[in-house]
């Protein structure tokens, strides 16, 4: 994302310091440390865009990034957005790996 790491995972105007803010944040996840980032903001501020740098951003690093969008159709629905970012990885799991995600805390089952 820029910054100070060299990488140049493309360029928004004048947002160097949210790109910086959100690339620290992929580092420390890398290192283990977990976090929740909240982009809000009126319609065509570059949302989207700061969350594909952080997305490339998290790639490079190795990590699996997992998406899921919600918006206000998805009310209705229980947990929409949690099944948007685990049914596909669950899915392609092999059937052992369903088999130990599958306990008292797993988020879907097989």
């Amino acid at each position: 994302m820029g910054g100070r790491s060299g990488r140049a995972v493309g360029s928004l105007l004048e947002r160097e310091s949210e790109c910086e803010r959100l690339e620290r944040t992929v580092a420390q996840a890398v290192a283990g440390a977990g976090s929740v980032v909240a982009l809000e903001g009126e319609a065509g501020i570059g949302k989207t865009s700061l969350l594909a740098q952080a997305v490339a951003s998290g790639r490079a690093a190795g990590m699996r990034v997992l998406r899921a969008r919600g918006g206000e159709l998805e009310r209705d629905f229980a947990y929409g957005v949690v099944r948007q970012l685990f049914e596909a990885p669950l899915r392609s799991a092999a059937s052992d790996d369903r088999e130990r995600g599958s306990g008292s805390g797993s988020v879907c089952s097989n």
